[in-house]
């Protein structure tokens, strides 16, 4: 993804873009496969572009508790500054360096982490998820198994007898 900077007057901006998982380096198939919208203010100054950015997709997981597949929607904002100060420049601190001289940027590093940044550490398709039966594999979001539970561990079963 990249911005025409050459024939962006001085000031503030208003840019909407869209492109594939691949156009930022997201093309595994599997997890990214809807198109990705990408709302920027951008801020153009003489030798600095301050962007604030905010990405929008769909990402296809699996779930960790039931193993069902579900989509989920991805929203992150996130801000970044381009600047020709090779003394500011830090991309640790999302700080990158541009060439003035150029006509455009690439903003797709920028967005792939914005979207990265949204995807959770634990798959859930619901925060209610009952996930499966830990004895026959049954998903109990689905159908309840007659699997008997234990109340307790049975690790403790030796403590039981110390209390009768």
């Amino acid at each position: 993804m990249k911005i025409n900077i050459a024939q962006l007057a001085e000031g503030h901006h208003h840019l909407d873009l869209r492109g594939q998982p691949a156009s930022v380096g997201l093309d595994d198939g599997e997890r990214f496969r809807d198109e990705i919208s990408v709302a920027l203010e951008l801020e153009k100054m003489r030798t600095r572009l301050y962007i604030r950015l905010e990405a929008h997709t769909q990402a296809h997981y699996v779930c960790d508790r039931c193993l069902e597949p579900f989509v989920a929607a991805i929203a992150e904002k996130f801000s970044f500054l381009y600047t020709e100060d090779s003394d500011l420049i830090s991309p640790d601190d999302f700080i990158y360096a541009y060439d003035a001289s150029r006509p455009e940027i690439d903003i797709a590093p920028a967005v792939k982490e914005t979207i990265l940044l949204g995807v959770p550490i634990k798959f859930l398709c619901s925060e209610e998820c009952k996930g499966l039966c830990p004895q026959c594999g049954t998903n109990l979001n689905q159908s309840r198994c007659a699997c008997k539970t234990s109340s307790t561990d049975p690790r403790w079963d030796a403590l039981k007898k110390l209390i009768k």
